[in-house]
Formats: structure tokens, sequence, C-alpha cells
């Protein structure tokens, strides 16, 4: 989690309270004791006709009207520089009391200030030892004086009521502290927190956004709404509702790579990555953790199906309204997400879309387009079993994933030609390997006749079928109708064998498996990444396994990153695995 974290926030505007607090007891004290001072000196000349003591009440009623002047002047933020010539002067004058031999009720009024000024003056703890410190020198005083009887004795119930009402002021003053101390930081909690989720609210996320320009830190924020949320509220309560919401939020906290989560609005968090993750890397997170969102609700016995939508912004200046504004257009455009820069003013974006399309078109006529092969492991034999075939590009001495050129690809039309390329020289690549392989088919493919028919005449001319896994992608853009179910039966025909992709995240249709006779089922990353600690994970995982060993299908476990998942996916008896903890996608293949 990010250093700036909700305890810091607390304890530092607690700080805050606690300081204006004393500076309203500093203002109360130096403006109550010189009147309280004169009032006593009047009343003692009144009494005792002593003089002296009238003269001496109003030289320190004088003297702390001086101290608080000084105070106002320089504006000292420690209250022990304000108040310590009053302290010193009150001492001076329970003193004369004392030597006097006129010690009685009214010097208890001195005694009694002495809890409050010394905890005001040093704290709870040092404040307490100055406490015990006079209460000490006090009582052996009083020990001494009646039994060696060094000045006029006084009933010693007088004593013992002093030293009462000492204990009882100073109980009262730590009290009193204890329970301010507790309700501001429940206050300021509230100021900071969502009640429902426990999460940092929209104050925090403000507040970490001022450190982050403050730092000059880099990062991304991600603001998250969930689609017509308010029809969850109406169809079935708002209890059901914030049981949602509470779902929502334990299984963002089980994506690890987020820094920091906010609840914001009714229905909307935010997200913050911290430190030098690109574009790419963001936008890969973001599905992950959509798809992570997405499985369905099971609220009392309801089930529940939401969307969402992301928008997106680096952590600058203005990075709330533009993380608002791309959240807006994203929604107005019906896509998942969309990032602020992808918003910008239209000129800029044509500009951008252009630079793009020529990196493309340079890569078509350099042969650039480059086939990058990532292996998938046999989890019984820990050896690889085959390759998964990605595409990518090189611009220069940069190499470019999907991510950042796919969707203009296909909007300039030049995604077909790029997509035979790379099939091409993936089954070049293959004519010559014992290994196996696979390639991702879409939409834009399957519905493309010379996109097919060019598969179709690779797999006739290389003689390599039985070599060759169709791995079906974006399944929920693909129609279940009479032309799919003739493609596949034809690639099953020629001997390939098929994959459905992503398989356990929000759209995973069952019925595709029967219809097409698929031979592998790879299950989405979403329900990979945690499965050594979320126990969901594990059971719809265990669940998927079940089915598929039934129906003889083999399952491929997505997004293996570490030693701990890689265990628990052995253990699951899922049969092979992918992710960057056994290979990183190369254009070399292992002999």
């Amino acid at each position: 989690m990010i250093k700036y974290s909700l305890e810091k926030t607390i304890n530092k505007n607690h700080e805050i309270f606690k300081k204006n607090r004393k500076l309203k007891f500093i203002n109360f004290f130096s403006r109550f004791s010189p009147i309280f001072v004169s009032f006593y000196g009047i009343l003692h000349y009144i009494i005792e006709k002593d003089l002296i003591m009238t003269y001496f009440s109003f030289i320190i009623a004088f003297l702390i009207l001086i101290n608080y002047f000084i105070f106002l002047k320089i504006k000292k933020s420690k209250s022990s520089y304000t108040l310590s010539v009053s302290l010193i002067l009150a001492i001076i004058l329970l003193t004369v009391e004392i030597v006097k031999g006129s010690f009685n009720y009214a010097t208890i009024l001195w005694i009694m200030p002495f809890p409050i000024l010394a905890f005001y003056l040093r704290g709870k703890k040092i404040g307490a030892i100055y406490i015990i410190i006079f209460l000490s020198i006090f009582s052996l005083f009083i020990f001494l004086n009646y039994i060696f009887k060094i000045m006029a004795i006084y009933p010693l119930d007088i004593y013992l009521h002093s030293i009462g009402i000492y204990i009882f002021i100073s109980s009262l003053t730590f009290f009193y502290e204890d329970t301010n101390d507790k309700n501001e930081k429940i206050i300021i909690k509230q100021l900071y927190t969502d009640n429902l989720t426990g999460f940092p609210n929209r104050s925090e996320l403000l507040n970490d956004i001022y450190q982050f320009s403050i730092n000059k830190e880099n990062g991304y924020l991600a603001l998250i709404n969930i689609n017509s949320f308010k029809n969850i509220n109406i169809l079935y309560g708002t209890k059901i509702g914030d049981l949602v919401l509470k779902e929502i939020s334990e299984r963002l906290q089980l994506y690890k790579e987020i820094q920091k989560i906010y609840k914001l609005n009714f229905d909307e968090f935010a997200l913050i990555f911290k430190n030098n993750k690109s574009k790419d890397n963001i936008e890969y997170h973001i599905k992950n953790i959509n798809q992570l969102l997405i499985r369905e609700y099971n609220i009392n016995n309801n089930e529940i199906l939401l969307s969402f939508t992301f928008g997106l912004s680096i952590i600058t200046n203005n990075v709330m309204q533009n993380a608002d504004k791309a959240l807006k257009f994203a929604k107005q455009k019906k896509t998942n997400y969309l990032f602020f820069d992808a918003i910008k003013d239209e000129a800029e974006n044509k500009i951008d879309n252009f630079i793009i399309v020529k990196k493309l078109r340079e890569a078509i006529v350099n042969d650039d387009i480059i086939p990058y092969f990532q292996p998938i492991y046999d989890n019984k034999t820990d050896k690889i079993e085959k390759y998964e075939s990605l595409l990518r590009i090189k611009s220069k001495n940069e190499i470019l994933s999907p991510l950042y050129f796919l969707n203009i690809a296909k909007s300039s039309k030049l995604y077909p030609y790029i997509m035979r390329i790379m099939c091409l020289k993936t089954f070049d690549v293959f004519k010559y390997s014992e290994h196996n392989f696979s390639l991702n088919l879409s939409a834009e493919d399957i519905y493309n006749n010379d996109s097919i028919n060019f598969i179709f005449s690779l797999i006739e001319n290389y003689k390599i079928a039985s070599k060759l896994t169709v791995e079906l992608v974006e399944t929920e853009e693909i129609e279940q109708n009479e032309y799919v179910v003739d493609i596949f039966k034809k690639l099953k025909d020629y001997g390939c064998k098929i994959a459905i992709d992503d398989f356990g995240s929000g759209y995973s249709n069952f019925s595709y498996i029967l219809k097409l006779n698929v031979d592998y089922i790879k299950i989405d990353s979403s329900l990979i990444m945690n499965i050594d600690s979320d126990i969901n994970s594990q059971i719809i995982a265990e669940t998927i396994v079940d089915f598929s060993k039934k129906l003889n299908i083999k399952t491929i476990a997505e997004f293996v990153h570490n030693e701990k998942v890689y265990d628990k996916v052995k253990e699951l008896d899922i049969d092979y695995s992918q992710g960057y903890y056994l290979g990183k996608p190369d254009t070399i293949l292992e002999l």
C-alpha cells in the first residue's frame, strides 16, 4: 500500500485537533486567570484586610496578560511557552499562602488548575508524572506538618479533603482528555472513511493525490462505476445493495497490484496504481480486475450480474476531473474502459492514431510483425506441452503489444493483413519444430471470409494441423449459429484441436463447449491469480476441472505468476499451466 496511509492522515489531523483544542484552552486560561486572580485579591482584602496580597494578585494578573499578549504577537505553537509564567506565578502565590500559615479552602482553588496545566504543558505521560510529583510533595508536606508541627496545625480532614479534590480533578482531567481524544479520532476517521466498506473516501483520495504532487511520484488513478447500480437497490432493496458493495470491496482487495482502494459515491470506487507502471501494464490490470468483478454475485440466494465502467488517468494536475471525463466518455461510447489521453482533443487523437497507423503500415512493409511464443507446461511432467503464438510489432527499438495498437489496427482495416502475416510466420516456425502450438482466433477473424480461408489454406499446405490448437477468444462477440459451428467442425476435420480462452470470466458459455466439441478449456486469469489464497476461486476452478474431466476436456491455467499459485494449480489437478513464473513470451523456442 502507498505510504500515505489512512492511519497517518488520521493521526496528522488528530494532532491538529489537539493543537487547536490546546490553543482554545490557552486563550480561555489567559483571559480567565487575570479576572480570577484580581477578584481573589479584592476578596482577600475585604476579608483579611491584607493589602499586600491584593497588590500581589494584581501584579500576577498583569503578568499573565503580558504573557498572553506576547503569545498572540509571536504565535508560539507550544503551550509550554505560554503557560510557564502563569504556572510559576501560581506556585509562588500558593507558597505565600502556605508560608503565611493561612492554608484554607480558598487555597484549594489554586491547587485545582495544576492537573490541567501539567497535562496541557507536556501531554498525558509527562503531565501524569508532574501530577504525581506534586501530589507526593504535597502529601509529604502534610505529613511533616502534622507530625513535627512545623506550622499551625489544621484539622487533618482539611488536608485529606484537599488531596481528595486534587486527585478527583486530576482524574476528571485525564478522563476528559481521553474522551476528547477518542471522539476526535472517531470524527476524523468518519471524515476520511466510508462507513459501509471501511475504505478511505474522497477526502483521503484528494489528500493522497496532493501527496503525489508534492513528492513528484508517478501513478495512475482509476475510477470505477457500477453500471445501473440504482436498479439493484430498486429490485432487491438497499440491504442487498449494501451487501453487493461489500462483496465488490472484498474482491478488489484480492487483487494485490492495487496500491490503494477508495469508496467514493454510492456506486463508485477509485483505485491508485503507484510507481512507473506503463499504460499497457495498467490496461492489463484493469482487464483482470474487470473479470474479477463481473463474476456472478450470489447474495441471500439472489443471483446478481453486474457490469462496470472504468475511467483512467495518469496522476497529474486535475486528475480527478480527467478520470471522471474518461469515465463519462467510456459510458457514452459504451466501452468497458477509457484512458483520459484517449479522449483528449480530437485533433490530437487523430494525430496519435495517424502515428500508430503509420507504425503499423511500416511494420507490414518492413516485415516487423513478429510472433512471440509463450510455453504451456504439462503439470504432471513439468515439461513444455506446446506454445501459444502471441502478436507483437517492432517499431524502431520498441516491441509493441496488441494493447497498444489492436483497436486502431481493426478500425484502420489493417488487422486482417497483420493477422495473416502473423499466422504465416507462426506456421513457418512450427513446420520444423516438434512442439505443438496454438493461435488465437477472434470474432474479426471468424467473420472475415478471406482470413478464415487463408487459415484453411495454411493448414492444407503445411500439413501440421495435428500440432495446431485454435483458441477461441472474444466468445461474447461470436454468435452461436450454423456458420460458426461449421467453421470449427471443419477445423476439427482437418485434425486441429479447439480451446476456449478466458473460461470462468463474466461470459462463460457452456453451450460453446458442447457445440464446438472443444479439447481445452483455458481457465481465466481472474480465477488463477489469487487461487492460492481465494477459496471462492478454488471452488470455481474445482467445478470447472470436474466438469471438464467428465467431458474428457483438458484444462489450462493462465496467469501462473508465482510458485504458490503453481503448486495450488497442481493440487487442483489442472492439466496445464501458462504464465510468467514458468516462461515469458519470447521469439526463441526451447529445444
